[in-house]
């Protein structure tokens, strides 16, 4: 069902003429080396990876909400250095090299996340033809 949702969203904006789709994936499980992130901390931080896709290229952006902000959401920008898409495996992958991060979204909205620091995150994408949403903090 998501992956139709997917499809006609993504159909929905070509044809009204967007250039552009953006994918706001939310953490529901993230790893390290030293365990897992409970439940209380995704509540609290509230991390979540956006991707912009665009006929240029890609952005990335990592976002959290930071207690030193006071509390509210900062993200990071990447601009995406390499784009894979495999339509048999029906995953896309976007690549940030000097980071060594890279995020990988499946046709069915679920997506991986290596932040390249030895932390891996999963969770739901939802995808919406519409430009890059502005983070709280901006």
């Amino acid at each position: 069902m998501l992956r139709v949702f997917l499809i006609v969203s993504i159909s929905w904006a070509l044809c009204l003429g967007a250039r552009a789709a953006t994918f706001d994936c939310r953490v529901e499980q993230k790893f390290h080396s030293g365990g897992v992130y409970t439940a209380e901390n995704l509540r609290t931080y509230k991390p979540r990876v956006v991707v912009h896709v665009t006929e240029d290229g890609a952005q990335l952006r990592r976002c959290s909400v930071s207690p030193s902000a006071g509390g509210v959401e900062t993200c990071d920008e990447y601009e995406v250095d390499h784009i894979v898409s495999d339509g048999r495996v029906g995953v896309s992958k976007y690549y940030y090299f000097e980071g060594q991060f890279d995020m990988q979204i499946f046709a069915d909205g679920y997506f991986v996340e290596n932040n390249g620091r030895g932390t891996v995150s999963f969770g739901r994408c939802i995808v919406s033809p519409i430009g890059f949403p502005r983070s709280k903090g901006d």
